[in-house]
């Protein structure tokens, strides 16, 4: 049940933060030589930051493929929980509890872990 509840809240929470550090412009500091700002702007606008695009642009498609071969979707690994227990959790959490995963917040996680435990006893 944690997993099933933790790792995608948890996923949640660390793409919101990843988004927050690459969307934030660093503390000044004069002996610094690269560019200052935000690093998700000046990879998107190095001119606009006085620096020079030395990236290789690589076709999304490429990525896909590569992706695809070394680690398909549907292996087992991604699974967080059993197909079975995937069905019964799915079937209490918005069926029965009527909640959403946007419920799922860290002020909230302990008491849905209970809820849904006891509907599981």
């Amino acid at each position: 049940i944690f997993r099933w509840l933790a790792i995608p809240w948890l996923q949640t929470e660390l793409d919101a933060w990843q988004n927050l550090q690459n969307m934030t412009a660093r503390r000044a500091n004069k002996q610094k030589i690269l560019p200052h700002g935000p690093p998700a702007l000046i990879l998107e606008h190095p001119d606009q930051y006085d620096t020079v695009d030395f990236k290789v642009n690589v076709p999304p498609a490429l990525f896909d493929d590569v992706e695809n071969e070394l680690c398909p979707p549907d292996n087992v690994i991604f699974q967080l929980v059993p197909p079975a227990f995937e069905i019964h959790i799915t079937r209490i959490f918005h069926e029965e509890l009527g909640l959403v995963r946007e419920d799922v917040n860290e002020d909230s996680l302990w008491d849905i872990y209970r809820k849904v435990l006891d509907r599981f006893r």
